[in-house]
This record gives C-alpha cells, structure tokens and sequence, in this order.
C-alpha cells in the first residue's frame, strides 16, 4: 500500500479481530438461530460492529438490513475507507491505493474466516469470499454519516441510505440545567466526550480563550473525572457543568468545541483518570507472599465495552511489574455486555474475579447477577455488593503476590479511585503504560 498508507491505529482492528469477534461468532452460530426461532422475528436489523453475523439470516432466508452505527466502509475503492487518513482523489494511483487498502478487511476478519467459512459450507451457503462486500444486506444499508460529510461516491448502491445521526430523546436520561441562565448570545458548546475528559488543561486553555470573547457565551461540560473548582477563575460569559443536556444545547449552539480536536498524539500522552492509571498501595510488613511485594499495584480504567477491555488487557500483559496473582474488581451498567467482558477476563487468564456494584450507578447489573455470568463462564468469583468490601478482598486476595485490576464501569473507578487514596496510595505510571494504548 505505500509509504505513511497505514491505518492511524494498525493494531485496534487486529486486536478485536483476534481476542474478541471469534468467541462472539461462536455464540451467535450456536445460539442465534434458536433465539430466532424462539421469539418468531421474521426481519432483522444487524449492527455492522458484529462482523458477518448477516451469514445466519441467509443461512435461514431471513430478510436483514444492516447499520452502520460507525463511519461506515465504501467496499467499491472509489473512497478511500474509513480506516485510513489519506486525501480523496480521483487518479488511476489513488483508486488503485483505495481497492489495495481494502486488503485491511480481509486482514481483521481474518481470525473468523474459517469459522464464518465451514458454518457456510455446513449449511449449503455459496459465498463469494474474495469479495468484502459479498454478504452486503441486499435490502438496506442504512449509516448515521450525513452525506454532506461524506466524500463522493459515484455508484452507491442503490440499497445504501444516509440516515444521519440516530438521536433517540426518549430513551435520554433528563438532565438538570440552569436554562435560565442562558442570555441570547451566540452560544458555545464545549466537551471532550467520554474519549478524553479529564485534562484540566485543556479546559484551562478553552476557559482561557472564550473569556476573550465577551460576546458570546459558553458552556463547558467537563464530566465527573474533574472537579470545577479545580479549573481556576472562570469566565462571566461561561457556564461549567458536569454533565449537559447535549442534543438540546447543540441545537442552540452556533460552535462547538470537542475532544475530536485534540490530535491522537495529545490524546495518548494525557495520564486520563480512569484510564489505565496506577497506583500503588503500600502494605503492612507482616504480609508475606511469593513475590514478598511491600506494596499492590492497581490499575484503574473505566472500559466498558468489550473492544475497549479487550486493548486494556493486551497493554497490561506488556507490562513487567504486573506480574503473579491477578484479580479484578468489577462492576459494568446494565445496557453494557458485561458476559462478553467477562469472557474475556477469562480469557486472559484472570486468578479472580470480584463482582460489585457503583453505589451511584442506578442502572447498572447487580454483584449477584454479574456473579452468575462469571460462574457461567467458569471463572472464580465472589459476590461482594459494596464496592469497598470488593476492594479489600482483593487486597487480601493479592497482598505480597500480585495486582488488582478495576475496571468494566468509570463510576465504579471513580469511586474505587476515593477509597484508595484514602488508604493512602501514590500515584505510580507503570514502565509501558504509556506505550502502545492505541484503543481510543
């Protein structure tokens, strides 16, 4: 493909490739027919995130439309695909660049081909595989890219749609806002998102560049990582919350300001909380242990979907102080698919598993219910409710011979965060922590 022609973060599809989309493939061939059959769907809608899962509906003649929840893939090489960062042009070099970077397809689906590929054969499905695009719902493929932010295409097919965003208010939490205190001037918004919150400099730096402009008027959202009083004096044009009410800002806002903008390197480089932080807790020296550890290493990071643990634990394991009796503390909100990041603790090999819950998380699985997944799985566990409680025992699980790992939901690390400081753990960066987290 040419010099500088790789994807902007090579190893992400690689990693769900191999650690993750095998064993959900797996599942779906094994139990996706039956809980068709069962509830007595006669369409499917399929999210494209779940790599040639279409292959079941063909396999029953079942209608299915599939979304694209993400920047979604122009198969034809008339774009370039979404992986990549290189300009849209039209010359026979470009295109011919275009059709090479699709090889990158058939590279992250690697890892399932053959089990995608025997269940087709199995079941008498004829399937052109040199083809990306040969198991492209027929009917409909519907992307929330507008087509104003896309490039060109000259011959979509005639089944593709541009839906733009899927904004569903209903399903939205409502938000408390100080609406009264918007004044009519042209409005800024401004969020670093879930991706990287929690850079008090950046919010200095955005603070300190809107108070040159009295005239208009901001809002900053900074999430929970970030305390505002810690911002500094804020501007009199500026109001700073926690959490906003987003969509229904954004209607009203003439800019926005987001964390997109920071480059990959600025993101990678930033010590987020709960994002692989460490720290580390000093122990009594009555506790002896195999290793003869004088303090337990933990790690905190908020991933709460199953890619995002996957990247996670890959960068764990390339670090040489994390070494002897793993256990985890975790805890996942109920509209997480916490049996697939369970499966994938199991996976790697974790010593024990210490299900809880976030006290401040009113919709996430109970410690008994996530409990039962892990026994499912075959993992040992124990079902401990208080987050505190959980902690502890993994101390008492790990002293002098190992590391805890909390992960699965960002409140719960925030609150795990509270308590360890209280015990009295410093902060510590861990030798390649810094290396290679190419996963957000």
């Amino acid at each position: 493909m040419g010099p500088g022609s790789e994807p902007p973060w090579p190893g992400r599809g690689a990693i769900h490739g191999r650690e993750l989309t095998p064993g959900l493939i797996k599942a779906a061939f094994a139990h996706f027919p039956g809980k068709i059959a069962e509830t007595g769907v006669n369409a499917l809608i399929l999210d494209t995130a779940y790599r040639l899962i279409e292959i079941v509906p063909m396999r029953l003649r079942l209608p299915y439309v599939q979304i694209w929840n993400v920047l979604h893939f122009d198969f034809s090489g008339s774009t370039p695909l979404a992986l990549y960062s290189w300009p849209h042009e039209t010359s026979p070099e470009a295109l011919a660049r275009n059709v090479a970077g699709l090889e990158i397809v058939r590279e992250i689906r690697g890892p399932i081909m053959p089990i995608v590929q025997s269940y087709a054969e199995r079941n008498g499905l004829k399937v052109d595989w040199s083809k990306p695009a040969a198991t492209v719902s027929k009917l409909a493929v519907i992307t929330q890219t507008p087509k104003e932010f896309d490039f060109s295409i000259p011959h979509l097919p005639p089944q593709f749609h541009y839906a733009g965003p899927f904004h569903d208010i209903e399903g939205r939490e409502p938000i408390s806002f100080p609406w009264e205190k918007l004044t009519g001037k042209p409005l800024i918004y401004a969020s670093m998102g879930t991706l990287v919150n929690g850079l008090n400099k950046v919010y200095g730096a955005i603070l300190e560049a809107v108070g040159e402009f009295p005239e208009m008027q901001v809002v900053l959202s900074v999430g929970r990582n970030v305390s505002p009083a810690d911002l500094g004096p804020i501007p009199s044009n500026t109001i700073v919350v926690r959490v906003a009410p987003q969509i229904e800002l954004l209607k009203r806002a003439a800019l926005c300001i987001g964390g997109w903008l920071l480059d990959e390197a600025t993101q990678l480089r930033a010590c987020l909380p709960g994002r692989m932080e460490g720290f580390e807790l000093p122990v009594s020296g009555d506790i002896t242990g195999p290793r003869n550890r004088k303090s337990i290493p933990v790690i905190l990071d908020g991933a709460h979907v199953p890619f995002n643990l996957a990247a996670v634990l890959r960068d764990l394991r390339r670090i040489p102080e994390l070494a002897g009796f793993f256990a985890v503390v975790f805890g996942a909100g109920r509209d997480k698919q916490a049996f697939a990041m369970l499966d994938l603790l199991k996976q790697n090999r974790v010593d024990a598993v210490l299900c809880t819950k976030a006290a401040s998380d009113v919709r996430a699985w109970t410690s008994h219910e996530l409990g039962h997944f892990a026994e499912e799985l075959g993992l040992a566990t124990q079902d401990i409710p208080e987050p505190r409680a959980a902690l502890m025992r993994a101390f008492a699980l790990v002293a002098g011979r190992g590391w805890i790992l909390v992960t699965g939901s960002l409140r719960l690390v925030g609150e795990i965060r509270s308590i360890i400081r209280e015990l009295g753990a410093e902060p510590r960066r861990f030798s390649s922590a810094e290396k290679g987290s190419n996963r957000r």
